[in-house]
């Protein structure tokens, strides 16, 4: 009887603790390279309509029958490739790997979102600093309160255009100006103030640095935020004054609500 001797197990070489986390750096940072190359190549592919040839009618179906992909994956890759073609700095972003997958995919989401996709566009800038900065959970909450904010009038996003109002009043030495009007124009209007509300805090926080060293910190600063924000609006009124506005006529016709 014969007996069977098992080859002796080698242990394999040891790796580091800093070689695991440098290759799984690295193996995170190709698989976004990837994934902007293979949006390169379905955008290349959605150009030429290549999947007419089998028989599919767009880039998602074409997607499910020749990678077996879900439903849900085919069609966040159809809706990331029509993001990267109306916003190519998303592409360059996930091609040096500042933004991850889950965030591009999250935001390709967000532009076919009805009423508010069409207005990402226009804020992809701030989604991609906030997507570079903010853990996944974070970046998603943003976004919800961003949809939220933005689709606040529903399905009739006319009637916050119809019912703007602006008052200016004053109180002995005390002003007053209130602004109300459609989502979309306050969401411009923070993204607008947020840069300098970002000087004056940078302001305040250099000059308490200047008395307390090290020390420094939020409650020391010279102003509030509210204060801050009331000054950034002051600021920015002053670079672009104001012409003097000429009326031709009593009769005023707002574009938007004209109907011929």
């Amino acid at each position: 009887m014969s007996t069977v001797v098992d080859d002796p197990v080698v242990d394999p070489p040891e790796i580091s603790d800093e070689e695991i986390l440098q290759r799984c750096r690295e193996i995170e940072a190709q698989r976004r390279a990837m994934l902007a190359e293979h949006v390169r190549l379905l955008r290349e592919l959605e150009v030429r309509k290549l999947y007419y040839a089998d028989g599919h009618r767009d880039l998602a179906g074409y997607g499910r029958a020749e990678f077996r992909w879900a439903d849900r994956d085919a069609k966040a890759h159809r809706d990331l490739e029509r993001l990267c073609r109306s916003c190519p700095q998303v592409l360059d972003a996930l091609t040096i790997g500042r933004v991850g997958g889950a965030q591009v995919f999250l935001l390709a989401r967000l532009a076919r979102a009805p009423r508010v996709g069409i207005y990402v566009a226009e804020q992809i800038d701030d989604f991609l600093d906030h997507a570079a900065k903010l853990s996944f959970l974070a970046f998603e909450q943003y976004v919800i309160a961003w949809k939220c904010l933005m689709d606040q009038d529903g399905p009739d996003p006319d009637r916050a255009h119809r019912n703007r109002k602006a008052s200016l009043g004053q109180t002995g030495l005390t002003g007053k100006f209130d602004v109300e009007g459609p989502a979309t124009d306050h969401v411009r209007l923070k993204a607008m103030l947020a840069h300098f509300e970002e000087i004056e805090f940078h302001r305040d926080w250099d000059a308490a640095k200047a008395i307390h060293g090290d020390d420094v910190s939020a409650d020391k600063l010279l102003r509030t935020a509210t204060q801050r924000r009331y000054d950034a609006f002051q600021e920015r009124t002053a670079r672009r004054p104001m012409a003097p506005m000429r009326v031709r006529s009593r009769t005023v016709r707002c574009r938007r609500c004209s109907t011929s």
